[in-house]
């Protein structure tokens, strides 16, 4: 399923970025190499206690590599943020801007979504 190839392509390129091997990201997680390297290519489906260690030992928040996966309308995820900011006043307003603005360019060129 697409699914599981999208969930590995994610998984695999953040055990890359730490630099991290697939025998010990599988050594951490407490399953086999080989088991890695099917989540990461979408071969196998991955077990939501796996899923979990996994995004431990990377580090990772699991929203992170759920995102694309997952269908959330952007209105919604807008009315959120807007809910979120409601009481803000113009300076917290100021900065928010600026770290949304900051974090957009990271996750941009990181590639992180």
């Amino acid at each position: 399923m697409e699914y599981e190839r999208i969930l590995g392509a994610h998984i695999k390129d953040v055990r890359k970025r730490r630099n991290m091997t697939q025998e010990t990201l599988a050594e951490l997680v407490g399953v086999t190499s080989q088991h890695i390297s099917n989540i990461e290519t979408g071969k196998t489906k991955v077990s939501l206690s796996t899923f979990i260690k996994i995004v431990n030992e990377l580090n990772i928040p699991p929203e992170m590599v759920l995102a694309e996966c997952m269908r959330i309308e952007a209105p919604a995820l807008k009315s959120d943020i807007m809910d979120i900011i409601q009481d803000c006043n113009q300076m917290e307003l100021k900065i928010l801007a600026e770290i949304i603005e900051s974090s957009k360019i990271i996750i941009r060129k990181h590639k992180l979504v």
